[in-house]
């Protein structure tokens, strides 16, 4: 039963994320007018509004226009659903638990608002230092997070004066959090990881024509790949590394 109540909860929040990573670049209301489509303008039924079920059923369009539904609304649901379970799975029900979920869920919400927009919205940014901050606290190594989160901060400040922009504010933002969440070992390795998705995949997707010269490539999705990879794998890889000296 709590597996369900769990996987339940998390489709809901994911439909949620959903509205917040629409509206808020856009700088909309969350609370009013209702859902829409975007295209035709008709207010959605609530059962149009069923987490997964209503994209699947809908085959991936508008009821009314069939103007095709993106497919980021089905992956940020399932995704969520995920994070929950792991989550749950980790921490059991506990305050643990929902600072990661929260984490999370604006970690996933900075990484489709960047990829859609090249705009990382402020309000996600704080909603993912709150909690970076509660799990540093809870970790005891807060002081820690801090110092690595200023040294980060002026990096990533410095390479946008010098790239005039190249690093997007966002971004910066968003390093504090991840610093403060990850700790000081962990942080390095995600940043690293970060930079070095960002690179190959920046290098293939000109060269695949996907991103044209002078085209920006959005970085926060890389950091937060960088972070998912340093938070599940991090302990190895640092592990194997201290092992060569």
């Amino acid at each position: 039963m709590d597996f369900v109540l769990v996987i339940l909860f998390g489709a809901i929040f994911g439909s949620f994320l959903n509205m917040l990573i629409y509206r808020l670049p856009r700088e909309q209301s969350i609370i009013s007018p209702p859902s829409r489509c975007p295209k035709c303008g008709n207010l959605l039924k609530w059962y149009m509004n069923i987490p997964i079920l209503s994209y699947l059923f809908l085959g991936g369009k508008c009821f009314y226009c069939k103007e095709p539904i993106p497919i980021r609304y089905l992956v940020v649901e399932i995704l969520e659903v995920i994070v929950f379970l792991v989550c749950y799975l980790d921490w059991g029900i506990s305050l643990n638990f929902f600072l990661h979920i929260w984490f999370f869920s604006a970690s996933i919400g900075i990484f489709f608002t960047d990829l859609e927009t090249l705009l990382i919205p402020d309000s996600f940014s704080i909603l993912s230092l709150i909690p970076a901050i509660g799990i540093a606290i809870l970790r005891g190594n807060l002081i820690e997070s801090i110092i690595v989160a200023a040294v980060i901060f002026l990096l990533f400040y410095g390479v946008s004066v010098i790239t005039n922009g190249g690093m997007g504010g966002g971004d910066t933002k968003y390093s504090i959090s991840m610093s403060c969440f990850l700790g000081v070992f962990h942080s390095l390795f995600g940043f690293f990881t970060a930079f070095l998705l960002g690179s190959v995949f920046g290098v293939i997707f000109r060269i695949c024509g996907i991103i044209k010269k002078g085209e920006p490539i959005p970085f926060g999705p890389f950091l937060v790949l960088g972070c998912i990879i340093s938070y599940g794998f991090g302990d190895y890889f640092i592990r194997l590394y201290l092992s060569l000296f």
